[in-house]
């Protein structure tokens, strides 16, 4: 749809433009319509093209959106996602920063697995003692997800965390159901994800064992908020030309 404008001419009595500078100054209902006395005020009326506001509204109402956390299988990502497969760190090392480079970190206690060599789990080898792991992205992701075990009579529980700027925006969590066999264990929120805090729950020992932990960030802007901020960018020019004509 074309922009269109229209230029209104109002005749206002001299001085009225002054109101503020010395005092109140004439009033509106001081204009003589027999003589004719004032000054020329022209006014713009710019209607932005309605596709503008349509697209304004829409990534709007996307922006805002409360996303949850939804279960996902390993087909979801990209294959062009970072992943973890833990082989480079000895058995029996406390894992915390050593993938800090790949824009992962891990706390609260995993560990390189033995006998399993290769693999991270949640409790110290010869240990009974099972902690709570936090997963913390250097930037904001769009999903993860790992292979992961745990006895038979458990399940992994995982918390998702959001953040924006440092502060929490949200948090959900899930539910895998797990077994003594690795089965892959994935997750996606829209709204982005900062930081994963698993354990495992149930009857069983409550310690798990995961590998080749995987996850891809937030994709670039879609096509459609591009155009859009195009778009912007174009009425804004195009105000700024209508105000240089005037003056």
């Amino acid at each position: 749809m074309r922009s269109t404008e229209s230029l209104l001419r109002r005749r206002l009595p001299l001085g009225f433009l002054e109101r503020g500078k010395d005092g109140p100054g004439p009033d509106i209902n001081d204009f003589d319509a027999e003589s004719g006395e004032g000054v020329d005020v022209k006014i713009l009326l710019l209607r932005v093209p309605s596709v503008v506001i349509a697209f304004c509204s829409v990534l709007c109402l996307a922006g805002s959106a409360f996303a949850v956390p939804v279960p996902i299988s390993q087909s979801a990502f990209s294959g062009s996602e970072t992943v973890i497969d833990f082989n480079t760190v000895a058995p029996f090392t406390p894992i915390t920063l050593q993938y800090q480079a790949n824009g992962v970190t891990f706390s609260g206690g995993l560990f390189a697995g033995f006998p399993l060599v290769g693999t991270a789990q949640n409790f110290a080898p010869f240990s009974t003692i099972v902690n709570t792991i936090t997963v913390d992205f250097s930037s904001t992701m769009l999903r993860a997800g790992f292979d992961v075990l745990t006895n038979n009579e458990d399940d992994l529980l995982v918390e998702v965390w959001a953040f924006d700027n440092g502060n929490l925006v949200k948090n959900g969590e899930l539910l895998f159901s797990t077994g003594s066999s690795f089965t892959f264990q994935g997750l996606e929120d829209t709204q982005g994800i900062d930081r994963l805090v698993m354990s495992a729950v149930g009857g069983g020992t409550r310690g798990f064992i995961m590998d080749n932990f995987r996850f891809e960030p937030v994709p670039e802007p879609s096509s459609a908020a591009l155009l859009a901020g195009g778009l912007l960018l174009l009425a804004g020019s195009r105000m700024r030309r209508n105000r240089r004509e005037l003056q």
